[in-house]
């Protein structure tokens, strides 16, 4: 459930110098991003739920292509063109474009920059079993990590392997794992980490 607490303060919009209510709320993950966000409850629906839980008026900024005008049942959450913006020149924009003025218009106001969020996060893409695709690369003592080349993929999995229920299987079959490195023909280990499908 949405829970809100006015912080009896308010924050000035950047564009249109509206007086903003500052509220805490129970959905805003304080350690992604700064911690604070621009709600739009017209628009998201998490947002939607909280300005309703707390009383909060809720404008419509995107048109709804049924002509819907009157009050919010739920946010809106499809894409349109914009409308009652207090910042001229927003409305009838749509999508890339509405994005790009709004932008634009921030960086005119010095009171933002255009930034790029790739929202990466960390994904293990190995496991140490015998299911999964080879991952093709041999590990050369002179040479490094050597892709396994074109030529001889796939790499195929070993039918000689051991399973004990503990470490890794095909670190068990030397007919997988001992190979020539292919750049220069030292002894070599295959990798043994299968990627994780």
């Amino acid at each position: 459930k949405k829970k809100g607490m006015f912080s009896g303060l308010h924050v000035i919009h950047p564009l249109t110098g509206e007086r903003v209510p500052l509220w805490f709320g129970n959905f805003v993950i304080a350690s992604y991003g700064t911690g604070a966000v621009m709600a739009v409850p017209g628009h998201d629906q998490r947002d939607f739920e909280f300005a309703t839980a707390c009383g909060l008026p809720v404008r419509r900024v995107i048109a709804d292509p049924k002509g819907n005008d009157g009050p919010m049942k739920k946010a809106f959450e499809d894409l349109g063109p914009m409308i009652n913006s207090p910042h001229p020149g927003f409305d009838g924009l749509e999508g890339d474009a509405a994005k790009q003025a709004v932008i634009a218009a921030l960086e005119n106001a010095d009171a933002g920059d255009r930034t790029l969020n790739w929202k990466i996060r960390p994904w293990l893409v190995s496991r140490q079993r015998y299911w999964g695709t080879p991952i093709p690369i041999i590990h050369c003592p002179s040479c490094g990590i050597v892709p396994v080349p074109d030529e001889d993929l796939p790499v195929v999995l070993p039918r000689d392997v051991t399973f004990t229920g503990t470490g890794n299987p095909l670190a068990t079959s030397s007919s997988f794992l001992d190979v020539a490195c292919p750049t220069c023909g030292e002894a070599s280990r295959r990798e043994t980490d299968t990627m994780d499908t």
